[in-house]
This record gives C-alpha cells, structure tokens and sequence, in this order.
C-alpha cells in the first residue's frame, strides 16, 4: 500500500516490477492523474481516496508492505504524523515493512547541489519538529522543483513516534548524491507481532 500516492510513480514502479499494489491520497487531483495514468497503461494498481489517517475500506493487516515517501515532509502537524503511523500499523501483517523516504532530516540550511531545505523561521532549529520550511531539488532535466510548503521533523521524532506506534526500527539508510553528507534518508521499521 502506497500512502500519499500523489500520482502514484511509486505504484506504477512495483506494479511493474510485478507487486500488487494500492494507492491511497487524500487528493482527488493527483488521484485522477494516477487513474489517468492506470487507464492508459493498465498494471492493476487500485486507488483509494481517503484521509491518510483514517483509511477508508482498508482492511487491518491486510499488507506486506506500506510505503511513506516523501510525505511527512508535506505535512505539518506531529500529531498528523503520528495518526498515520497509526495507521500504517493496523493495516500491515504481522512483520510488515513500512517504509519511510524523506529528505534527510539533518539536511537544514547547507548548500547542496542536489537538494536544499532551509527553515523559514531563524528562531527555529533542528529540534524544531513541523518546523515550516522550503526545499529545492534538482530534476535530471538540470532544472530545480521548489517546494513552497514543507515542513522539517528532526530523526529523534520519527523514530521515537514509530517506536511508540508498535514499530521497532529495521534499518536506516542515508543516500548521497556523491555528496560528503546524505541529502535523503530511507527508514524501514518492521510491525511487530500482536
């Protein structure tokens, strides 16, 4: 299950690579442009709208895997976050995955070819959780996509929130872009048996 689909690239990437897969967001814009997309080259991805934190017609651990990415960094609230940790939880299996992509979060005001993030507050720090911030990533095209709206957790956020959830951390993998420090962070935290 892919939370925050938007317009469903990750779905289309493990439908492809032969997983049975559903999306769910809470947009109806990006929803159509992933139906749009699944109408014209049919992979067998299904796609709920609904509140990432209360799925709706989503059956409890009734999945593998759950995917995350680039999401928290969208929304600014912790109890929101949260929420949908929740979530995730109740509807994965017994030793289900999810799996969290994100900016790295120590990734604050450096200048970085590939990804910068800048807090748009001076008085907030990188203790400052749904801190609101600005993040610009460089697309292969050589153009870079500005985000307007993001928000920054610290790393201590998130994994104290999955450890509370009932997740215990599986593995930690920070990206680099032949950078000397990571721009992305990939976190995986197993569900631990009821």
């Amino acid at each position: 299950i892919d939370l925050g689909c938007g317009s469903g690239y990750y779905c289309r990437l493990f439908a492809q690579a032969g997983k049975t897969i559903v999306g769910v967001d809470g947009s109806k814009t990006q929803l159509s442009l992933a139906m749009k997309q699944e109408k014209n080259h049919p992979l067998g991805i299904k796609y709920n709208k609904s509140n990432l934190q209360k799925l709706k017609g989503i059956n409890s651990n009734s999945f593998d895997v759950a995917l995350l990415i680039f999401v928290i960094v969208e929304i600014g609230n912790k109890k929101i976050i949260r929420n949908i940790f929740k979530e995730a939880y109740r509807v994965l299996k017994s030793n289900g995955i999810l799996i969290i992509g994100q900016v790295h979060p120590h990734n604050l005001n450096k200048k970085n070819k590939i990804v910068e993030k800048t807090l748009l507050r001076k008085s907030n720090s990188y203790f400052s959780d749904a801190a609101p911030a600005k993040s610009k990533t460089l697309l292969a095209n050589g153009k870079y996509l500005v985000f307007e709206k993001d928000y920054h957790y610290s790393l201590e956020f998130i994994l104290n929130s999955l450890s509370n959830t009932g997740f215990a951390l599986d593995s930690i993998n920070e990206l680099s872009h032949n950078e000397k420090f990571p721009s992305h962070i990939v976190i995986t935290a197993k569900k631990l048996s009821d």
